[in-house]
């Protein structure tokens, strides 16, 4: 569990078939995709950065196919959450540093223009709520912001790090 490098291995084998899986089901007819993953994971954490950029790549190549689009450029957007994490998790603190560090160097590449929301579970102050009250206010909160994203930005899809904290 949690081992970031076993998990992209293991995308990396069985690119093809999963882009051509995604392609298949999107058919082409999609305004706006997410990618949702949490950074502290090895699967999420390992293989999310690295899905969204080739999922918003507008052409393929001998290694890569890329996804139709219909309705011109329609952004891939990774939607990554940040979870809580503590001094007695070093596992899940490393892993979330990895993939924080894969995205800065995504969106740092003037080339690749990859969208990403970044929500820190961390900072969102559900005091004295249950767990199963706290998960449900994230993801409300979480919609809310990716309605914001898609109905405020227009054709601005490279709004990088939206932070929960900034509602």
């Amino acid at each position: 569990g949690k081992d970031q490098e076993k998990s992209l291995a293991a995308l990396q084998k069985s690119l093809v078939p999963t882009v051509r899986k995604i392609d298949t089901v999107l058919d082409g007819d999609f305004d706006i995709a997410f990618v949702c993953f949490s950074a502290d994971g090895g699967t999420g954490g390992g293989t999310g950065p690295m899905m969204t950029y080739l999922l918003n790549r507008e052409e393929g190549d001998a290694n890569f196919p890329a996804i139709k689009r219909k309705n011109g450029t329609c952004p891939v957007i990774g939607v990554v959450a940040i979870p809580e994490l503590s001094d007695d998790n070093e596992s899940s603190m490393v892993n979330a540093q990895n993939c924080l560090n894969n995205i800065r160097m995504l969106i740092s590449n003037q080339d690749s223009q990859v969208p990403f929301m970044i929500i820190d579970n961390g900072a969102v102050g559900y005091s004295g709520e249950t767990e199963e009250q706290k998960f449900a206010n994230i993801n409300n909160d979480v919609a809310f912001l990716i309605d914001r994203f898609i109905t405020n930005c227009d054709k601005c899809y490279y709004c990088c790090g939206l932070i929960l904290n900034d509602v």
